[in-house]
């Protein structure tokens, strides 16, 4: 998955080049290594390579963000236009390591290995690109749709927290790792 990473983000960053930013393309790429270990036995190699597979998922992430873009059109789609240095270009774009990449994998991993069976299966519906995904997982877990969505929608936000603040400790890295160089 650490080879797997940068490579999407390159084939998503082309293919999406004006329409998805850094942190869209970044989420996209989560999303899909989240997505690909929590159904990591649907795969099969019978069926088409693994690069397919990932693809089409990577492929869904990216739609997904598009869809909640149109829904919510006071958000630009590029949600990080301009970079903490300057230039109104992301400088995190031109990365080649996939460094922030292979760290977000890793986040996600340790977010998901950390929540309660209740949590990670509102997680795994969430991520099942199924319709009709919160009706399914509140009549398994004897609540409500409402409360499934609610419970999705902070988990969400608990996980792009754990984000940013991994890329806030990255990026004071770089700047401690700078300001040695100099």
């Amino acid at each position: 998955m650490r080879i797997a990473a940068p490579r999407l983000y390159s084939l998503l960053r082309w293919h999406y080049s004006g329409s998805l930013g850094h942190a869209d393309l970044s989420e996209s790429v989560g999303t899909t290594m989240a997505r690909a270990w929590i159904h990591r036995g649907a795969f099969d190699r019978s069926r088409g390579s693994l690069w397919g597979w990932l693809w089409s998922i990577a492929n869904r992430a990216a739609i997904d963000i598009l869809r909640d873009r149109s829904k919510h059109p006071s958000r630009p789609l590029h949600r990080d236009l301009e970079s903490p240095q300057g230039g109104g270009q992301d400088a995190r774009d031109d990365q080649e390591d996939g460094s922030s990449l292979d760290q977000r994998t890793l986040i996600a991993r340790q977010f998901l290995d950390s929540l309660n069976p209740r949590d990670r299966r509102i997680v795994e519906g969430a991520m099942s690109d199924t319709r009709g995904w919160t009706k399914e997982i509140a009549d398994e877990l004897a609540t409500t749709p409402g409360a499934v969505r609610v419970r999705w929608l902070r988990l969400r936000r608990d996980l792009v927290a754990r984000f940013e603040v991994g890329e806030k400790h990255r990026g004071e890295a770089s700047r401690k790792e700078t300001a040695d160089g100099s």
